[in-house]
């Protein structure tokens, strides 16, 4: 008697089969998840508790308890009221002090939520995915040993190496930094969690230096635990061009100061000098250091 209260009030959806697949008994947990009475479900044929698409597999895994002692599959169920959800079963076999296969218990399990949240889950990595792949902006991920896991295309037009390739190497192997920066910046991103600015050359399939800025993010799994980085680069090829154009023309500027004959002053925005050239130290006997950031009332140099 004891053993059929354990079995009658069990947390667990249960019901027994005979080998032949007829429902003889159920517990309280199966009548309230099939919202059916124990009646209503003692005497049924186990195919009629689910739906008809899975008549086939429910059977195959009946046939294969009795062979194995144990089998499972999926299938959906329909309750009392005409709904359905989505289930596992669970078989094993009940035999006899001979070793005769008397029964078989059925343990089923809601898996609605659980799919619910794989669904979920492969949406929101296929949007992450098809995030990386049509960012215009080369991505890498990158693994804690700092093998690379997956990259986008950006990258391999930036680099000229494929996809496959990429994934070969280390994400240092690619580009060219100040030595022990790159090491450094990985212990930044290790401890804040980020680290930016990261300036080098991406080494490109043809043997050509593309100056790059790098950034990164940590990733951290449910439990905070880190599991790679997140690289982006950016092609600073103009950026450069730009600092190298405004040198020259600071240079030509310089020149033309500081060999012209005329006496020239450049003052700031407030009113203070910060340039003279040459000539103009020539002319009235004062050094540069003598005069710069003064106003010219500050000067003894105008008379009135």
């Amino acid at each position: 008697m004891r053993y059929m209260e354990i079995f009658r009030n069990a947390p667990h959806p249960i019901s027994v089969m005979t080998p032949d697949g007829k429902c003889v008994d159920t517990n309280l947990a199966n009548e309230r998840l099939f919202r059916r009475s124990r009646k209503e479900i003692i005497g049924t044929d186990v195919e009629e508790l689910y739906a008809k698409e899975d008549a086939e597999k429910i059977r195959n895994a009946l046939e294969e308890v009795k062979k194995t002692g144990s089998s499972s599959c999926e299938a959906t169920c329909i309750r009392g009221d005409g709904a359905t959800f989505l289930s596992i079963l669970e078989l094993s076999l009940v035999k006899n002090e001979e070793g005769n296969i008397t029964d078989i218990t059925i343990s089923t399990t809601d898996i609605t939520k659980l799919t619910k949240r794989e669904t979920e889950a492969e949406k929101a990595r296929d949007y992450a995915t098809n995030l990386m792949r049509l960012a215009p902006i080369p991505i890498t991920l990158v693994g804690m040993d700092d093998v690379r896991i997956d990259t986008n295309p950006a990258l391999e037009e930036l680099s000229g190496w494929s996809r496959e390739e990429l994934l070969k190497e280390t994400a240092k192997n690619l580009y060219e930094f100040k030595e022990d920066e790159y090491e450094r910046k990985i212990r930044e991103c290790i401890e804040k969690g980020f680290y930016s600015n990261l300036e080098g050359d991406l080494i490109r399939k043809d043997g050509k230096r593309v100056p790059i800025t790098a950034n990164s993010s940590l990733m951290k799994d449910s439990n905070g635990k880190p599991t790679g980085r997140i690289c982006t680069v950016t092609d600073i090829t103009e950026l450069r061009k730009r600092e190298s154009d405004l040198k020259k023309a600071k240079l030509l500027s310089d020149l033309i100061i500081d060999s012209s004959t005329i006496p020239i002053v450049i003052t700031g925005r407030d009113g203070r000098w910060i340039r003279v050239n040459a000539a103009f130290e020539n002319l009235f006997g004062y050094k540069a250091e003598e005069v710069l950031g003064k106003r010219d009332y500050e000067l003894p140099i105008w008379t009135a």
